[in-house]
């Protein structure tokens, strides 16, 4: 097979990596949404993974507006700075 072949599958297995964890790790689904995005994700491997994708940012970008911070402040025991 040709290096093209290679190259393109193996930025597809990438994508579709990513953003499963990115899935996986979000606070923003239920066990059954995550299970449909994935599904979608590896099901229509370049589509399903921007689509997915999308949509997770969404919920992050909707999370900061809400918030207004982007990720939880670490939590230091009383006395730490």
């Amino acid at each position: 097979m040709s290096p093209l072949i290679f190259g393109i599958g193996g930025s597809m297995l990438a994508l579709n990596t990513i953003v499963s964890f990115c899935v996986l790790f979000s606070r923003a689904y239920i066990g059954s949404q995550k299970a449909l995005q994935l599904l979608l994700i590896w099901l229509l491997p370049v589509l399903g993974a921007l689509v997915a994708f999308w949509m997770f940012a969404e919920d992050q970008r909707e999370t900061t507006r809400l918030t207004g911070d982007r990720f939880d402040p670490p939590m230091n025991p009383p006395g730490i700075q």
